[in-house]
């Protein structure tokens, strides 16, 4: 399965720099390549949802927690994280 929509894009990107993290260091640490992460964060393409567990996960979030959203769509401002 892959994951491309407009708010994991917003998700990833806003969590990301509330942890004061750069693109190159969350690609690292999630393990993928810093380009495949800004065009994520941008919505331009998708990623598999074990890179969405791993890029959430990083991030302090939990994918069982809300699969609904992840794969078709929510706001996940109204949501808390773990």
């Amino acid at each position: 399965m892959v994951v491309k929509n407009g708010w994991l894009a917003e998700l990833v990107k806003e969590e990301r720099k509330k942890l004061g993290l750069t693109q190159k260091d969350l690609a690292r640490q999630v393990g993928i390549n810093v380009n495949t992460l800004g065009s994520v964060e941008k919505g331009s393409r998708g990623v598999s949802l074990e890179t969405v567990e791993k890029l959430l996960s990083e991030l302090g979030w939990e994918l069982d927690a809300y699969p609904y959203d992840i794969v078709g769509g929510g706001d996940y401002k109204n949501r808390t994280r773990r």
